[in-house]
């Protein structure tokens, strides 16, 4: 007579093998960032920011990622475009799967600092940077799961803003533009604009924005928090 626990034993273990192994199905991928929020993981996405005097939702800009190495980026916009930062939190206005490609519609959460005008003319706005991203499915367009490891690459996602907030960037201020390290202080106020405060301490100088503090030693930047 068979042993029911051998029985048990013996296909609790596969079981398991083929939920594990179970692959993501289109709805499922589409629901997974539908509606949602997302952090940026890595560099490469771009985006468009319209403000109203631009003309608001003038054409798309479009990330078509087809690998983690290559991204073509179709600029079917008249708005300023700007890079997508790592740590940065977009909604997730809608998710579709078109042309064997997952589709997400994204705003960001924190405005870009955007320059309009040119000369005499330039000033700083601040405006929702929204992009279309595409990531690919595999060659034939049907690898859901293809298609869910290069979003997983650029984007984790997350059921409310607060909860990004807590791995991501949705300060209150703009989204700035990045500061790096060796920027000399016109480059920094080219790029943020002049401090709230500066403070000298010898060879170490703080500027201290709404949102940051740089650190430059010897006139360069040597630390952002």
């Amino acid at each position: 007579m068979k042993s029911p626990f051998l029985s048990t034993a013996l296909v609790l273990p596969l079981t398991l093998c083929s939920m594990w192994a179970a692959p993501i199905e289109k709805d499922a991928l589409q629901a997974k960032f539908r509606k949602r929020f997302v952090v940026v993981n890595d560099k490469g996405l771009m985006a468009a920011s319209c403000d109203s005097s631009s003309g608001a939702g003038i054409g798309v800009l479009t990330n078509v990622v087809t690998s983690v190495r290559n991204i073509e980026i179709k600029r079917g916009t008249r708005c300023p475009v700007q890079p997508l930062q790592m740590g940065e939190v977009l909604k997730v206005e809608d998710a579709s799967f078109h042309f064997g490609n997952l589709i997400l519609e994204t705003t960001s959460v924190s405005p870009h600092s955007v320059t309009r005008g040119a000369g005499a003319f330039a000033h700083e706005i601040t405006a929702q940077a929204k992009a279309y991203v595409w990531f690919r499915a595999g060659k034939d367009g049907k690898d859901f799961a293809a298609a869910d490891a290069l979003a997983a690459h650029w984007f984790t996602p997350f059921d409310t803003a607060a909860d990004a907030a807590k791995i991501g960037n949705t300060a209150s201020g703009v989204f700035v533009k990045e500061v790096k390290a060796g920027m000399s202080f016109a480059e920094v106020e080219s790029a943020l604009g002049v401090p709230v405060t500066r403070v000298d301490l010898g060879a170490k100088v703080l500027y201290k924005f709404k949102d940051m503090t740089v650190e430059f030693q010897n006139g360069k930047v040597a630390d952002v928090r």
